[in-house]
């Protein structure tokens, strides 16, 4: 659920609370449209205030009023993260890198990668190089102080 607030004090206020998801992204869609309808972007504040989650598709929405020149304003890390996001990046559907495999051969030149690399003295300590077999793992482990 998602509460839209519009204030009409020092420029338009449109204040969020809620989950910026689904069908309410529409809604905003539409009260954003209203509000740009009778005033100039620059004087359109949206409140992040209570704003607890964001779907891509509000994601994408709060891009688009940015680059409109909506102001966007937050009030705590995660949305001050998501605001500074969308000012630097705007925003795009990012497509996911699937997960890869290396084979034995591939898993023996990133580790010499990675030996001759900033971090070659750390893996030079035996308890960091050991590696632990999927035997090991299943294995009940007694644990001695």
């Amino acid at each position: 659920m998602l509460r839209i607030t519009v204030r009409d004090q020092a420029g338009t206020r449109i204040v969020l609370e809620g989950k910026l998801a689904s069908v309410w992204v529409k809604e905003l869609k539409d009260c954003c449209k209203d509000v740009l309808s009778r005033s100039d972007p620059r004087d359109v504040f949206v409140e992040l205030a209570d704003v607890t989650f964001v779907d891509a598709a509000g994601r994408e929405l709060l891009a688009e009023l940015s680059r409109k020149g909506v102001h966007l304003v937050s009030n705590d890390i995660a949305t001050d993260a998501l605001v500074d996001d969308i000012r630097k990046n705007g925003y795009e559907e990012r497509e996911r890198t699937p997960a890869i495999r290396l084979s034995g051969r591939e898993q023996a030149d990133f580790s010499a990668e990675m030996a001759a690399g900033p971090n070659a003295d750390l893996l030079s300590q035996p308890e960091v190089r050991k590696s632990i077999s999927a035997d090991e793992i299943s294995k009940p482990r007694r644990v001695t102080p």
